[in-house]
């Protein structure tokens, strides 16, 4: 009889930390080894343990714990903290999408994704220059569109849209124009998410 096992390894994005374990059932584990808000990638393997040698059936790779049931979603920017030395905040690309990564002495004593989320200040002056930073990536230096073949390019320009009504600029080289288009989007997103308003209150409180 053969003797298949599913291998689980689950690796922080952009660090060597990574556990390895045999598959179980749901809430068999703990990643306890890992910082609070760590973006969590998992590998999967499937090996055959019945030679003296176990033998790799199947592979998969960079798979998230994003919950992919009909209505739940998706995680556009997750949050990993790194060290980064004296810079607070840099969006990474390396991972086949954008990943938000935060200095991780910011971490000590509260969750980073809470700190990213809830903390006036870092919203309010951080996120319009984020977003811009991303969809400059996709827009301009990629040149990608809605109809784009990379999946993360497709669903930041569809959130883009929800923040432009007008048409995104088609043509090739035509910089200017897509600049001007990730300009009303950005305010349009400062607009909707309250950010000077927010922004005012946090320095009122804090006289």
């Amino acid at each position: 009889m053969r003797a298949i096992v599913p291998i689980i390894a689950a690796v922080v994005t952009g660090s060597l930390v990574y556990i390895i374990f045999r598959a179980g059932a749901q809430g068999d584990r703990e990643l306890t080894d890992f910082l609070i808000g760590s973006q969590v990638l998992f590998r999967v393997k499937v090996v055959d343990h019945t030679a003296k040698h176990g033998v790799i059936l199947a592979e998969a790779d960079q798979i998230s714990s994003e919950d992919n049931r009909e209505g739940a979603k998706l995680s556009l920017l997750p949050v990993d903290p790194c060290d980064l030395g004296d810079i607070v905040w840099r969006v990474n690309f390396d991972e086949g999408r954008p990943v938000l990564e935060i200095n991780n002495s910011l971490s000590s004593t509260e969750n980073i994704s809470d700190l990213v989320r809830d903390d006036a200040y870092f919203f309010a002056l951080a996120f319009p220059a984020i977003l811009r930073e991303i969809l400059v990536n996709y827009i301009i230096t990629q040149e990608c569109d809605v109809d784009s073949d990379d999946e993360w390019c497709r669903y930041w320009i569809q959130f883009a849209q929800g923040l432009n009504s007008e048409e995104l600029p088609g043509v090739q080289g035509d910089s200017e124009g897509k600049s001007v288009w990730i300009d009303t989007a950005i305010q349009n997103f400062s607009r909707k998410m309250n950010l000077l308003q927010r922004y005012m209150i946090a320095l009122q409180r804090n006289k």
